[in-house]
């Protein structure tokens, strides 16, 4: 054997042909080589999925986006603990005075003590703010620390000083 016999071997050319062998012998060509009306027929049906999967999925991601509801009432019996922020704002109520003279806790209130996942946290309503705090948190930008939070109570510490809240 020589070396065109080899190329030829690979490359599929016989000495004499020019072009390489088809494979024609399978089944699915033949199948088209009988029946040439079925590639059209075939080429339909690809192009008709393709478009009910595409408008499919379009649907689909039009109902999935929900419709907000604006006409939502609330129970005043219902509970609902919403604390995404740790310091409100009060506008409005206590324009005009200034947040430096006065000290953080006059006009305090408890308003609310919290227990998730075995922590307690307090919400305490001050002239300006309204914090939600937990054992160790420091209370905005004062001195008063949070030393211990109880099931009715939030007691605060700043030097000597000891100020305790109660429901």
């Amino acid at each position: 054997m020589d070396i065109k016999d080899l190329i030829a071997k690979i490359t599929g050319k016989n000495k004499g042909d020019s072009a390489p062998k088809s494979k024609k012998n399978n089944s699915l060509s033949l199948f088209f080589e009988r029946n040439p009306k079925m590639k059209v027929i075939v080429a339909v049906i690809a192009v008709v999925v393709s478009l009910a999967v595409a408008v499919v999925i379009a649907l689909s991601y039009r109902s999935s986006k929900p419709d907000l509801d604006t006409n939502v009432t609330v129970n005043s019996n219902q509970e609902v603990e919403v604390l995404p922020k740790i310091e409100r704002d009060i506008t409005g109520e206590y324009e005009g005075k200034d947040p430096f003279v006065e000290n953080i806790l006059d006009g305090a209130k408890l308003t609310g003590i919290y227990e998730t996942y075995g922590y307690r946290s307090a919400t305490l309503q001050t002239t300006r703010k309204s914090y939600t705090l937990f054992e160790g948190d420091t209370l905005g930008d004062s001195e008063w620390v949070v030393s211990e939070i109880t099931d009715n109570s939030i007691t605060l510490v700043s030097g000597e000083k000891t100020k305790t809240f109660s429901k």
